[in-house]
């Protein structure tokens, strides 16, 4: 799960100078080659299984100012019902590697 957030975070970001997020440039580099580039073929894909978390992640993560505090994983738990200790350190851990993403390109 991890390598396929850190490379959502990274294809969701933009290179210095750039107005256009990595995934669109590699999108439109695809479309002018007629063929992807290694980047968008060699994409991490998520398990079926797992769809869910990343899921609930940008939910909480679009919902939140800042990094997802236990608050509002708890807030989302009332509204939609219990997780597991492992699905919040999942969560976290996603939250953890987006805020090392943000730094490391911001």
């Amino acid at each position: 799960m991890s390598v396929f957030g850190q490379w959502q975070f990274w294809a969701a970001g933009y290179d210095k100078g750039s107005t256009v997020s990595r995934v669109s440039n590699l999108r439109q580099v695809a479309k002018s080659l007629g063929r992807n580039p290694k980047e968008l073929d060699d994409q991490p894909q998520l398990r079926e299984e797992l769809l869910y978390l990343w899921e609930i992640f940008v939910s909480l993560k679009n919902a939140s100012s800042g990094a997802i505090s236990y608050n509002e994983i708890n807030s989302y738990m009332a509204i939609y019902g219990n997780l597991s200790t492992f699905e919040v350190d999942v969560i976290r851990s996603l939250d953890t590697l987006h805020a090392q993403e943000v730094n490391k390109n911001g």
